[in-house]
């Protein structure tokens, strides 16, 4: 009796209605006008993590969930009604099932760092340089592996000699390699590990002196269309 009602005709049209509610809601946001100015781009996955903007090469550069990187050109005369196109200009095949979060560029050096972290079990991080020309690989250093303690590689930052700085939001500690890609320390302080359930996600991007947001999820098939949109403060 419970099945036979559950497979009903109300209650299956029950369930259509209902779950047309977040795609209506979705859909007018999308057509709705932004507020801000809002970059829309077309891609072939359904999740990105991180953006920056690359004013040198007018374009975002954007780290995939599913590993890699790619780049979001911006024509200098913009059409705000069609989306821009993503294109992939970094996949590492041997880092399978490996997602790539944070990113940076190091202008002085002509390149990009991104840090690659297992989103699921926890147990592989890694940080990788890239050219910003040939996006040939400089370096790819290994962080933490199936016997360390778990982490989560999730941000990168990079000081004035060239050393970057690894944040592992899981274990609380900071790695830190130097200009040539060797792991030279890994700091802990009581003052990284955060007293509330809270963390401000690492998407942000400036352009213009303006901050964007990049949207983590894409919507469309088998195109995903992405928005990064102007943060307004």
């Amino acid at each position: 009796m419970a099945l036979s009602c559950l497979f009903s005709p109300r209650f299956l049209a029950f369930i259509v209605v209902l779950s047309a509610i977040p795609v209506a809601i979705i859909v007018s946001l999308e057509r709705a006008q932004p507020a801000t100015h809002v970059y829309h781009y077309h891609s072939k996955g359904w999740f990105r993590e991180c953006s920056k903007w690359d004013a040198d090469n007018n374009r975002f550069i954007v780290s995939f969930i599913e590993g890699g990187l790619g780049v979001v050109p911006v024509p200098e005369k913009e059409d705000s009604k069609v989306p821009l196109e993503e294109m992939t200009v970094v996949k590492e095949l041997n880092l399978s099932r490996i997602s790539s979060a944070g990113l940076t560029i190091d202008r002085t050096r002509n390149r990009v760092l991104v840090v690659y972290v297992d989103a699921l079990g926890y147990r592989f991080g890694a940080v990788g340089a890239y050219d910003l020309s040939t996006w040939n690989r400089i370096f790819l250093t290994q962080l933490a592996g199936p016997n360390d303690e778990k982490s989560i590689a999730n941000d990168v930052a990079v000081d004035a000699k060239g050393n970057a700085y690894v944040t592992d939001t899981k274990a609380s500690k900071i790695w830190k390699v130097g200009v040539d890609g060797k792991l030279l320390s890994t700091i802990r302080n009581p003052l990284f590990t955060p007293k509330e359930w809270h963390r401000i996600p690492t998407t942000t991007t400036i352009k213009d002196g303006k901050v964007y947001i990049n949207h983590a999820a894409g919507i469309g098939y088998p195109r995903k269309k992405y928005a990064i949109v102007e943060a307004p403060f």
